[in-house]
């Protein structure tokens, strides 16, 4: 892991096709500007820079009549090797007719790895404005995991979940 004890392990072997990790859409701020960043680093050969893409996308889709295009930024690819290093993108996130966005990684395909080569995704940050020093989003940080798919049950269903904690400051008590 790049800051804490843990990160995103994605396998990279040659079977591996294209991969799009998609964020939940954010409502932003309208005509502001916004930058997307993460760090990351490869376990076995670098990706070249036409293999990891990262973008913003506003999600309305204009109709195909319309005198604009869809509102899409992609920064120009990536080459990312065994350091960890941090990358970004940012654009002005324009009110089209919304200002909802996505931010979206993507892994091409091609890549001449083997069943231990992996890339590695951590301390991903959405801010408003230019880039700036990573910190996590509050000292205390709650995470709640079921095994459920999308967390859908059914009444007479149990619950079960893990609950994951994380404390960045030096105190053993805090409010959620």
């Amino acid at each position: 892991s790049h800051d804490g004890s843990s990160s995103i392990k994605i396998p990279m072997d040659s079977s591996t096709g294209q991969l799009i990790i998609r964020s939940r859409v954010y409502k932003l701020k309208p005509n502001k500007k916004y930058t997307f960043s993460f760090w990351t680093k490869t376990q076995g050969p670098a990706l070249d820079a036409n293999r990891l893409i990262f973008e913003m996308v506003n999600t309305f889709t204009p109709p195909k009549s319309a005198p604009y295009p869809r509102d899409i930024t992609t920064n120009n690819g990536e080459t990312v090797n065994s350091t960890w290093k941090r990358v970004s993108v940012s654009g002005i996130a324009i009110n089209y007719p919304t200002a909802d966005y996505q931010f979206n990684i993507m892994i091409n395909g091609g890549y001449q790895g083997g069943p231990n080569d992996y890339l590695f995704i951590d301390d991903v940050q959405l801010e408003e404005g230019d880039i700036t020093d990573y910190h996590a989003n509050s000292d205390i940080e709650v995470q709640i995991k079921s095994s459920m798919p999308s967390n859908i049950f059914y009444e007479d269903q149990t619950v079960y979940a893990d609950v994951v904690a994380y404390n960045a400051s030096s105190s053993t008590k805090g409010e959620l």
